[in-house]
């Protein structure tokens, strides 16, 4: 073979190589979104995305979103198995039911998930240290805050002889914040009246059988549900005169009395960086779930005052923030 033969031959193997080394391009993970919200994209959603963003990820550049959010739990577990026919690389759930549907179809993909289950007793975790399985995540609910609710609301009501709770079954966390709730009552000697509301056209029932049963105040068991229906819950609470203590900031910011929770932003966060870190290599089963640091306590000045309540100087000093 010439040398101009032999130019030719490499000439020609270099032009198949090229193109094979510079189609390789990075795979761009696709990380499904499986939460109960009003609204889509939910405001937690956009949390989780900016907290990604700042750790250099850009929806559509390196990172899709595949968002399942949707109106009703019981759309859950259609939705969860979806993400896992997409093949999605990751799935991150908001709240428990939505947690629990997606571990049930799928051991292979990481779940980081934002929720007040106990991870350990559902079977998702061996330990919060060490969970070894397919789920890490941050968990959002401790026996300490159910005693905590239960005891700022007999700070504010203190004649307070029977407290109600309204609950939704259909949530997955339900029973854990139920049990623990009532155990919180009993430590106070409270009588407790606990009524169930799964949709929003079952509130107003469920209020008026708390005032039937002449209850004092109201413990309502946080969950997507009822957070999707922040106003309509304060309004009914309002009209029913009826004190109630909420999980979470906003139901205060719509008209509610009290509310005592974890720091939602935080905690979607704290997921975020469990996000990243598996993205990067690391096996969900190796990352402790997280517990909530921060907790907000927010109370409604003017609620309280249409309720004839006085705050105590211990409430307007520990919260951190009181809205006139």
């Amino acid at each position: 073979m010439n040398n101009r033969r032999k130019l030719i031959v490499a000439l020609g193997a270099g032009a198949l190589a090229v193109p094979l080394r510079s189609s390789a391009q990075p795979k761009i993970p696709t990380i499904g979104y499986l939460s109960v919200a009003s609204v889509k994209p939910s405001p937690l959603l956009r949390i989780l995305l900016a907290a990604l963003g700042a750790k250099g990820y850009v929806v559509d550049r390196n990172l899709r979103i595949d968002d399942r959010t949707i109106a009703d739990y019981r759309g859950l577990a259609e939705h969860a198995a979806g993400l896992v026919r997409a093949k999605a690389d990751l799935i991150v759930t908001f709240g428990s039911t939505a947690t629990l549907a997606a571990s049930k179809v799928t051991k292979e993909i990481p779940i980081v998930m934002i929720a007040g289950i106990d991870p350990v007793h559902a079977g998702l975790a061996v330990s919060l240290s060490h969970p070894g399985g397919n789920v890490s995540g941050v968990v959002l609910f401790t026996t300490e805050l159910a005693q905590k609710r239960t005891q700022l609301l007999r700070e504010l009501v203190p004649n307070m002889k029977r407290i109600g709770v309204l609950s939704n079954p259909a949530a997955g966390d339900n029973a854990l914040r139920l049990k623990e709730t009532e155990a919180a009552a009993r430590v106070l000697r409270l009588e407790t009246r606990v009524v169930e509301a799964r949709e929003l056209a079952e509130l107003d029932e469920a209020f008026a059988a708390l005032a039937r049963a002449k209850v004092d105040g109201v413990i309502i068991l946080g969950n997507l549900s009822f957070h999707s229906n922040l106003a309509r819950l304060a309004e009914i609470a309002a009209r029913w005169r009826l004190p109630a203590i909420y999980n979470v900031a906003e139901f205060v910011e719509a008209g509610g009395l009290i509310t005592y929770g974890v720091d939602f932003r935080d905690a979607v966060v704290k997921a975020a960086t469990h996000v990243d870190r598996i993205l990067k290599g690391a096996r969900p089963g190796d990352l402790p779930i997280e517990q909530p640091t921060k907790f907000e306590l927010l109370i409604n000045g003017k609620t309280a005052k249409a309720l004839g309540l006085k705050i105590p100087q211990s409430l307007l000093i520990s919260a951190d923030k009181v809205i006139e």
